[in-house]
């Protein structure tokens, strides 16, 4: 949070004249972000709209609402279809459009993640119920344990237990079928947020959704087969910063590769464009006459037009 404070202050000394250009700009941001400090100097010092995530334990009222609300739709570039809901609530001191949002295909992996965690945790405390005449634990490093794998992340306040000393040391626990109940309605479900009031529902996805491309380029930076920012093979400032600026202009280069392939009508993402450039393979064939001669293999229509985009047949 400080760190975004400090991110805040120095947008606000940097683009103080490029906002008073722009007749409408909107900062996106995550749920860890939230703070009614961060979006009032956001709203006051720099005069930008907000579109960000709540997070849902502040707000379980909205996982109440019926499914049968999310009228709206809105298709992700994957082809999947989020239902959308939307209402104001007076948030981080004003008024704020708050938009719910559900996905099946979220749901079901909510799903599969709490139940699996929630077996495996309730199968781990069987077996310290099974070894507990064996032991000689205290009642402390009994709750230590217990606490330790029922209240994990995902599945905290699903397992009730209890840790008894009185005679021997004893373990009785259950499922809280209540809580799960409660937790369920909150699978497939996010909460989004902005002042923009003139914004529709599936706008505000749709701009909160565009932060993907940004954290996608950090997993670019950071992929060692493609950029590679870490391991830094040098250690004095000078180097550092070099090492930096040279990553991030071969970041700057393959956003300008992937706006050239995006123009000249191919629709795939970016991870899906390196998986074929990386299958289009250079075969050296060594003649008897000691002449070497270059070929590609054998190619698909996308690889075909990707050659033929940035000329790569002129290296060969």
């Amino acid at each position: 949070m400080q760190k975004f404070q400090n991110f805040i202050k120095k947008l606000t000394e940097r683009i103080s004249l490029f906002s008073k250009k722009c007749k409408k700009i909107t900062l996106v941001f995550d749920k860890g972000n939230d703070s009614k400090n961060n979006i009032k100097n956001v709203n006051k010092k720099l005069s930008f709209f907000v579109v960000g995530s709540l997070k849902p334990s502040e707000h379980k009222e909205l996982f109440e609402i019926p499914l049968e609300e999310f009228k709206e739709e809105y298709e992700t570039s994957e082809g999947n279809k989020v239902f959308l809901t939307s209402r104001l609530m007076d948030i981080y001191e004003g008024e704020k459009k708050v938009v719910i949002t559900y996905s099946n295909e979220l749901a079901y992996k909510n799903k599969v993640r709490v139940d699996k965690a929630l077996n495996k945790a309730l199968n781990q405390l069987k077996n310290i119920q099974g070894k507990l005449k064996d032991s000689k634990w205290t009642r402390d490093e009994l709750l230590i344990k217990v606490s330790k794998i029922a209240d994990k992340q995902w599945i905290k306040g699903l397992i009730e237990y209890e840790v008894e000393d009185e005679r021997e040391l004893s373990l009785t626990f259950k499922e809280n079928y209540e809580a799960y109940d409660k937790i369920r309605k909150s699978f497939g479900k996010n909460i989004l947020f902005t002042d923009d009031l003139s914004l529709k529902a599936k706008d505000t996805l749709k701009v909160y959704s565009e932060k993907n491309i940004i954290e996608e380029q950090f997993k670019t930076l950071k992929n060692p087969y493609i950029i590679s920012f870490t391991p830094m093979w040098c250690w004095t400032d000078k180097m550092i910063r070099v090492h930096a600026f040279t990553c991030v202009m071969a970041l700057l280069f393959i956003r300008i590769m992937i706006k050239k392939i995006k123009d000249s009508g191919i629709d795939l993402s970016q991870e899906q464009i390196f998986e074929q450039l990386k299958k289009i393979k250079l075969v050296l064939t060594y003649m008897t006459d000691s002449s070497v001669g270059y070929k590609l293999t054998r190619l698909n229509d996308t690889q075909r037009k990707l050659v033929e985009i940035f000329n790569l047949r002129e290296f060969m």
